[in-house]
């Protein structure tokens, strides 16, 4: 209540008083959202450790978002050592649930070989999970993969529609590797033609 203000005038402190009390009696959401507190600084001094060590609590109990988030601090050694393994463990743990972001990220960290070496497949089945969740950026991703016949075979349709549904939502990567593609299209066409017409 008085961290959103309902039916009390918002206080943060106040607030992040009470997620501590049920925090400590094993509240997955209360832990979470104790966790974003420290993680923000709101009601509390900024501390990325503890932000971590109360995502961990509520990721252990299933917690989606505290799930996603401790991904997120193991990937960016944020309160925690870097551990790029630890990383993928939680997201995946997140996608398995349908989290989007984390679909996302499993995808980047395959794609750029994060673990030490990239597995294009997989992050192609990543990729793709997440740009049918509507993600801008695994849509531009899955449209550069088609593009250039990466982990699939190279389809300029299907990069063309993951493209056009990036840039539905305003991705501005989307658009400019659309006009990439359409510029390389129209010479490939232009370098047929002559072919066909130098024969």
């Amino acid at each position: 209540m008085y961290n959103y203000g309902k039916g009390k005038r918002k206080n943060a402190r106040e607030g992040a008083k009470w997620f501590r009390k049920a925090a400590r009696q094993r509240n997955a959401h209360a832990q979470y959202n104790l966790a974003t507190m420290y993680d923000t600084g709101e009601g509390v001094p900024e501390s990325p450790v503890l932000a971590v060590k109360w995502y961990r609590k509520a990721a252990e109990q299933g917690h989606v978002s505290a799930q996603f988030n401790l991904g997120v601090s193991f990937e960016e050694g944020d309160g925690v050592r870097r551990d790029i393994s630890q990383a993928v463990r939680w997201y995946r743990k997140a996608a398995e649930k349908g989290h989007t972001k984390a679909r996302y990220n499993l995808g980047r960290i395959h794609a750029t070989g994060q673990k030490g070496r990239n597995n294009i497949k997989q992050a192609v089945g990543w990729f793709r999970k997440a740009a049918r969740q509507g993600n801008a950026k695994a849509q531009n991703y899955l449209g550069n993969l088609y593009a250039d016949g990466e982990g699939v075979s190279r389809n300029t349709v299907r990069a063309r529609k993951w493209y056009l549904r990036a840039i539905e939502q305003g991705n501005a990567d989307a658009r400019f590797n659309l006009k990439i593609l359409e510029k390389e299209s129209l010479i490939r066409k232009t370098i047929l033609e002559n072919r066909v017409f130098q024969k």
